[in-house]
């Protein structure tokens, strides 16, 4: 069995990336706090009405940390986020049915849109404190692109379903389009450089983001499921405009999707499961993982996509998850648990103190902190 590779995919990554992704890779030979245990705290929704009857309250929460904290004794390990929010409805017409995947996103990270949500002072101030942070993205599809940073549709079509209708706006996207010299290349790098000017404001205050771009590549709702060989110099367009033009040396670059779609050793640092069941049971992609040499993470966690809604009765017993993590996630560095219903200081559920003491978890107040200062 190969061991995790002890340099980062950036060649360019700063001292204290390298230490993180060091520190990272010891993890999965340990016997004991072993996994680090995250809590995704939502997204920049400044309108969280528009999602009233299923998502109440979905907009960005980082009390949830302080939440599981009262209700556990220890914070998470792990802060994560998503940088682009829902902010409004589109005129889908009236054979349409609008999902929150349909609608107006809008890229904040800062309070851009004046709406009193900013993640990256969250996000920092959580660093300071000993976290650990990780971001994704829900971005809209390119051709919809506004000066803003707002566009619509995140979905190709399914076909003919109540949730998504068969439509020409949802066909599939050609990611030919985003690539140098493609019909939407100004707004690709439009929208890039708006993530990246995030990012570097995270680097300047010294915070080590765990970066995951076009997560579950290989699902259905995201408007670049495409080609591999497509999708991976896409991939490698983000990277290096990142690493060289942006100089993001504190990214270290997460992948989320099945083998098949995997964009190259020499782009990822990680690569992650998002699992919504009330267990883990299939091993194959950590397997995989861990025989190329890569950290491994459970990217996210849910018990079942029908607890999704906010205001779901839905009670979980974290006992489930707690006795699948060593059979399925033997050498796994982190668990995300998401939010919504789902998160783990939803009083609903049962036996989350038990997670977070399992000597298998490490929780903020169990990270050593030496790595940082390489002492």
């Amino acid at each position: 069995m190969n061991h995790p590779i002890r340099i980062p995919a950036n060649p360019k990554a700063s001292p204290i990336t390298r230490r993180l992704f060091t520190w990272l890779s010891s993890l999965a030979d340990r016997t004991e706090r072993k996994m680090l245990i995250g809590q995704f705290c939502g997204y920049p929704n400044p309108q969280p009405q528009l999602l009233a009857q299923t998502h109440p309250t979905s907009t960005f929460t980082p009390r949830y940390m302080e939440e599981i904290h009262a209700l556990t004794g220890r914070h998470p390990a792990l802060m994560g986020v998503d940088y682009y929010g829902n902010t409004g409805g589109i005129d889908d017409g009236p054979d349409i049915v609008t999902t929150e995947h349909s609608h107006l996103r809008t890229l904040n990270h800062s309070d851009a849109t004046g709406t009193a949500v900013h993640l990256n002072r969250e996000l920092i101030a959580w660093w300071n404190a000993g976290g650990l942070v990780t971001i994704s993205i829900h971005c809209y599809r390119p051709d919809t692109h506004q000066p803003n940073h707002s566009g619509g549709m995140m979905k190709f079509g399914f076909g003919n379903s109540d949730r998504f209708p068969a439509d020409e706006r949802f066909r599939e996207y050609d990611l030919r389009r985003i690539l140098p010299g493609g019909a939407d290349r100004v707004n690709w790098e439009a929208m890039m450089d708006g993530m990246a000017a995030g990012l570097t404001e995270l680097r300047n205050a010294g915070v080590v983001v765990i970066w995951r771009p076009f997560h579950e590549v290989d699902k259905g709702w995201w408007w670049g499921k495409h080609d591999p060989a497509l999708f991976g110099q896409v991939w490698r367009d983000m990277f290096r405009r990142f690493s060289d033009q942006h100089r993001l040396d504190n990214l270290l670059w997460a992948y989320t999707g099945d083998p098949h779609q995997y964009p190259g050793d020499d782009l990822v640092d990680l690569v992650g499961n998002d699992n919504y069941n009330r267990q883990l049971t299939d091993r194959s992609l950590h397997d995989w993982t861990v025989q190329r040499g890569k950290l491994h993470a459970q990217t996210e966690f849910g018990f079942g996509i029908d607890a999704l809604r906010d205001n779901s009765t839905a009670s979980y017993d974290f006992a489930e998850l707690t006795a699948s993590l060593r059979p399925w996630r033997p050498r796994s560095v982190y668990l995300l648990v998401w939010s919504d219903a789902w998160r783990i200081g939803n009083p609903r559920h049962l036996h989350q103190r038990e997670l977070m003491e399992d000597p298998w978890i490490i929780s903020r107040e169990d990270m050593e902190q030496s790595w940082r200062t390489g002492t």
